[in-house]
């Protein structure tokens, strides 16, 4: 998603661990996942929703138009 590899993660992990030390690292940790879990839920039922309405008008295109009165 982010494109971060091992050398950077370990990189991140080293530099958060000296600023907030070991006592709130694990606090963080648990706030980030929660947050990237709410997240992905919300781009979920953003893209259910889209997808869900693009087939709708999929479907009212594809249907065939009433006869016009006067016509057989």
């Amino acid at each position: 998603m982010f494109n971060i590899g091992a050398g950077e993660m370990v990189f991140i992990l080293v530099a958060a661990l000296i600023v907030l030390g070991p006592q709130r690292l694990p606090e963080l940790a648990r706030a980030i996942g929660k947050f990237m879990r709410e997240f992905r839920r919300q781009t979920d039922d953003v893209r259910n929703v889209v997808e869900r309405e693009f087939y709708a008008m999929d479907e009212d295109f594809n249907r065939e138009p009433p006869p016009r009165p006067g016509t057989r």
